[in-house]
């Protein structure tokens, strides 16, 4: 029985490593083909997920309890009853008041 489960959650685990990402319309795409196809799936279950290599990751806001300005081009806004710090240079600087 355990190993009926064991092997159930890998083909899952599988399935959802291995699944095709999801494809952007041909107006979203950049225009330089420097973007290829998608990386080669390895073979091995335990290796990683396939990710779309021409979408960049973007991380989200610090959120802290003192906001502080990080550079000289930081700014305050509230918004929504929250404080926000955003930052035109460098976009790591963005902080939210929680």
């Amino acid at each position: 029985m355990e190993t009926f489960v064991l092997q159930k959650m890998v083909t899952e685990l599988a399935s959802l490593c291995f699944s095709r990402p999801p494809t952007l319309p041909p107006l979203l795409l950049p225009a330089s083909s420097s973007c290829g196809p998608p990386a080669q799936v390895a073979t091995s279950l335990l290796g990683r997920c396939q990710h779309h290599p021409c979408i960049q990751l973007t991380a989200g806001m610090k959120t802290k309890s003192a906001l502080k300005r990080r550079c000289k081009d930081c700014f305050f806004v509230r918004r929504r009853g929250h404080l926000f710090v955003f930052c035109k240079t460098n976009p790591r600087h963005k902080q939210r008041q929680g």
